[in-house]
């Protein structure tokens, strides 16, 4: 008696912990994956630099602007644009920038995917820098990014930068941020150069 009532709970726990992960795999919102790429010129090399990030394209957000190095999404619906932007910053000057921001109102340290950065937020606007890396040669690969309404006023009421900037699907987009790492190779132009020259 007592196997078949152990058998029996055993049985029931398999079947619940399945219906919790058939329920977290469909709930999960499915991303749009894009990638950013950045081109560091050296001299005589190139360093080819990429990252990527997800958008919930069935949630209402429009990717408006897709060039290699910035993504600018919409979402209409809830008056809101993010700019997001792949740089290149030398070690030095991302610091110095950080610690002058510091002092800044609105200024608030955040983690994304893992990714320290920080924010400041304005009047108008939502800005920020994301850190994905900073290797040998002392050039930081930073998301930048800035939350704005489309349009500054509704109803003769200004909108409030923040709550955009909180909206879960700028979130959504700003957590799968991932950089992919770079590659360097020789540059052809600084190859011919010295061809001619010889």
């Amino acid at each position: 008696m007592n196997k078949k009532i152990i058998i029996g709970i055993i049985a029931a726990v398999v079947i619940v912990a399945a219906i919790v992960l058939v329920v977290l795999f469909l709930g999960k919102e499915k991303l749009e994956e894009i990638t950013l790429s950045l081109d560091i010129d050296y001299g005589d090399e190139i360093e080819t630099a990429t990252a990527s990030i997800g958008y919930p394209k069935n949630a209402g957000v429009e990717l408006k602007s897709n060039s290699d190095t910035t993504k600018e999404f919409e979402i209409k619906d809830k008056n809101c644009n993010l700019e997001i932007s792949f740089v290149d910053e030398l070690e030095s000057t991302y610091d110095e920038n950080m610690e002058a921001d510091k002092d800044e109102e609105g200024y608030k340290e955040i983690t994304f995917n893992g990714y320290k950065g920080y924010i400041l937020k304005g009047t108008y606007r939502v800005e920020g820098k994301i850190l994905l890396a900073n290797d040998e040669s002392n050039i930081n690969k930073v998301i930048e990014f800035t939350v704005e309404a489309i349009d500054d006023y509704i109803d003769d009421d200004f909108v409030d930068p923040e709550p955009l900037y909180n909206l879960k699907e700028v979130q959504t987009i700003l957590k799968s941020v991932k950089y992919n790492g770079s590659t360097i190779v020789e540059n052809p132009d600084e190859t011919e150069d010295m061809e001619v020259d010889e």
